[in-house]
């Protein structure tokens, strides 16, 4: 079933039609760290699994960032130490195996290529800046 564009009351969805790109971009999250799992759990959380439907722009965001920054980690890392945490104060939070389905979503793959630890032969481990 497909989203429509326009609410029925004639209101655009994405609001594309009455604000301008700038307005757009200032009401764009970014991410601004990247914490443990546990630190991330006390935040508000726009994902649960893999699925999401209450962020979609934060889930579009953190597919740009991996890509861009050249993010290749397993699950294990994203919760040992890799959460992204928004400037709006949200993070996102996933299962080894839903980290595994992001990753191949950005990269290719299976969700096994991801999930847990990989061999060195496949890929090379490359964390966001700063994290150690």
């Amino acid at each position: 079933m497909a989203i429509p564009s326009v609410m029925p009351d004639g209101v655009p969805r994405d609001f594309s039609e009455v604000m301008s790109e700038p307005d757009r971009q200032a009401m764009t999250p970014r991410i601004v760290k990247w914490v443990s799992y546990e630190e991330a759990s006390a935040l508000p959380s726009v994902s649960q699994g893999y699925q999401d439907s209450s962020g979609p722009e934060h889930e579009k965001l953190l597919g740009e960032a991996i890509k861009a920054q050249g993010l290749k980690f397993t699950g294990e890392t994203h919760q040992e130490k890799c959460c992204p945490v928004f400037d709006d104060g949200n993070t996102m939070l996933f299962s080894c195996r839903a980290w595994g389905e992001v990753m191949a979503g950005v990269w290719g793959g299976s969700y096994v290529d991801w999930a847990w630890v990989f061999p060195s032969s496949l890929h090379v481990e490359k964390l966001p800046e700063g994290v150690p």
